[in-house]
């Protein structure tokens, strides 16, 4: 399961897109966080991931080099920051 739980002041943000994108084969999934700001992706394959994440009012952020292994449970904390003018 991950967790997207962050911002600068601290608070969840719900309904963001998360696309999750493997290093290796460029497979893509995709995702929203929920009415709480989680999100989960089940059965990833082992690998590097990168992380997408995309939400009204806030810039987007990638995060590279998620590693996943197999029969762990992999938890990301985002950080986001609120969208500049020209975001």
């Amino acid at each position: 399961m991950w967790t997207f739980t962050k911002t600068f002041i601290r608070a969840r943000v719900v309904w963001a897109e998360i696309t999750i994108e493997s290093e290796a084969t460029g497979e893509k999934r995709q995702t929203r966080t929920d009415k709480e700001g989680n999100y989960t992706v089940p059965l990833l394959p082992p690998g590097q991931y990168l992380v997408s994440i995309r939400a009204l009012g806030f810039a987007p952020t990638v995060l590279q080099r998620v590693q996943v292994v197999i029969t762990e449970t992999t938890t990301v904390d985002a950080h986001v920051v609120p969208a500049g003018p020209h975001t």
